[in-house]
């Protein structure tokens, strides 16, 4: 028997996730298990990429990877897209040391473990908090790890398939540590420590795990069905525990909190309790995503009496048809827009979520989403993003069975994120879209008239034109992530 490993080091992997609150917790059971030679490399920063850039981190990587001489990789995977990435570094790692143990995990590799099973040593099919320390212990004793639940294993020729345990309740979960000397970012071929961002203001956090909606490209009713075996499984952590999280956060330095919760907790007696001990005992300034069915009154004016500076609201497009056929939201426009005057009327900012790169939408589509952004009160904030497939999702599944859909770009594994007013003259869309993104955005800003906006929608090369200028003009805030092709510079 060889003998047992007194140290083990662990090195944990995230890509091109800047929150990572999964793997930051994950680190922080580790060490509190006393597993200190347990660190944390943040794969890529930037929300853009490209398969060049991707390779400019590799050789810092590998020389990080030679530091800390891992005996454990795991690779966490916020998305498909970035599973060859993945791939290319365990290739790698392997050629170097066979011997160092692989797991992949994330919430993708919980819908379909059999795909990445071939790739690494074991996968992570459940929640991991507690499983890791599991086999971490049995690994470094060199026991028997092959029956521990919430994975599945690679043994010689065969996978080793375990049962899924109970979740584990949100308020037993441990309290991610920030500022952790075992961080550290590559980009841009350097390697960061994470403590030279202790300049940074703004923070990530929960307080909320599971999501009672059912959006058609989204995975979270896919896993909670899969985990909890049933749907609507929306677990609050105690207004006590997230406000001793934010407290220990506050005393780090942080100034601004931004809950990304798939939604804010709605329940009113929650939010009562919570925004009357924030106000108190925090006192700073954040922000949440909030669903157009749950924005009430009185709830809002809890929140924005607490600190709430702004929220980000999911439209996905203006088109009745296509949010409740394609992306099966049931929100109507008339819905959206009273929540908006609700915000409007407490003086909180808003900022809404836009689908673009959708092939179901047509032009009478687009039109559609421009007439219904005319009636939103300016100025606002505008998110537009492509269309991103998930494997698994219904929306996935259909546009797979529809052979009318090309789906080169939809399935690209590069993204461009435009931000100035300048950016804009990169998108590579179709046509007619390109257009009316410049109109989208021509409608967050107050001084421009909605009705002198309408018209430049009237002739599309004059208005692009004229619309490109004015951006430039009045520079408004610009977040735009696009798929482009392999071939797109």
């Amino acid at each position: 028997m060889k003998n047992k490993i007194e140290n083990p080091r662990v090195l944990l992997i995230s890509f091109f996730d800047k929150a990572a609150l999964g793997p930051r917790m994950l680190l922080t059971s580790l060490q509190n298990a006393g597993y200190k030679n347990s660190f944390l490399v943040f794969f890529g920063e930037k929300e853009d990429y490209n398969e060049k850039e991707i390779k400019n981190n590799f050789k810092s990587f590998f020389s990080l990877v030679e530091f800390i001489n891992p005996d454990i990789i795991g690779i966490s995977l916020l998305c498909p897209r970035f599973l060859k990435v993945a791939i290319d570094i365990i290739n790698l790692v392997k050629k170097k040391n066979k011997e160092r143990f692989i797991i992949i995990g994330g919430q993708n590799i919980i819908l379909s473990p059999e795909k990445y099973i071939q790739h690494a040593d074991a996968v992570c099919t459940g929640e991991g908090q507690e499983a890791i320390l599991k086999f971490i212990k049995l690994f470094s004793e060199k026991k028997d790890y092959y029956k521990i639940n919430n994975f599945w294993f690679k043994k010689k020729n065969d996978i080793i398939k375990n049962e899924l345990s109970p979740r584990q309740d949100i308020n037993d979960a441990p309290s991610i540590r920030y500022f952790n000397k075992k961080e550290f970012y590559i980009d841009d071929g350097k390697i960061k420590s994470y403590l030279s961002y202790k300049n940074m203001n703004a923070v990530y956090i929960m307080c909320s795990s599971g999501c009672p909606f059912e959006c058609s490209y989204c995975l979270c009713p896919i896993i909670d069905k899969k985990l909890n075996k049933k749907r609507f499984c929306v677990h609050n952590k105690s207004v006590s525990k997230i406000i001793g999280e934010l407290k220990y956060l506050k005393k780090l330095g942080f100034k601004y909190f931004t809950f990304v919760d798939r939604i804010f907790p709605w329940q009113p007696d929650y939010v009562g309790e919570f925004s009357k001990r924030y106000k108190k005992e925090i006192g700073l300034p954040f922000n949440l995503y909030a669903h157009p069915k749950l924005v009430k009154k009185e709830v809002m004016k809890n929140l924005a009496s607490a600190g709430l500076s702004q929220v980000m609201l999911g439209v996905q497009t203006g088109s009745e048809k296509i949010r409740k056929e394609i992306y099966n939201r049931n929100d109507s426009n008339e819905t959206i827009i009273n929540s908006s005057k609700i915000l409007n009327d407490l003086n909180i900012p808003i900022c809404y979520d836009f689908i673009v790169d959708n092939p179901y939408e047509t032009k009478k589509d687009y039109k559609k989403t421009f007439n219904f952004l005319l009636k939103l009160k300016s100025p606002f904030i505008m998110n537009i993003y492509s269309l991103i497939l998930i494997p698994g999702t219904p929306l996935t599944e259909r546009i797979l069975k529809d052979d009318s859909i090309k789906k080169e770009r939809l399935f690209s594994q590069n993204h461009i994120s435009l931000n100035k007013p300048e950016d804009l003259d990169k998108i590579n869309i179709k046509e007619n879209e390109q257009f009316y993104i410049l109109l989208y955005l021509l409608t967050q800003i107050k001084s421009i008239p909605k009705s002198f906006i309408w018209l430049l929608s009237k002739n599309k090369k004059i208005g692009s034109l004229i619309a490109l200028k004015l951006l430039k003009i009045y520079k408004p805030r610009i977040r735009v992530s696009l798929l482009r092709k392999k071939n797109e510079k």
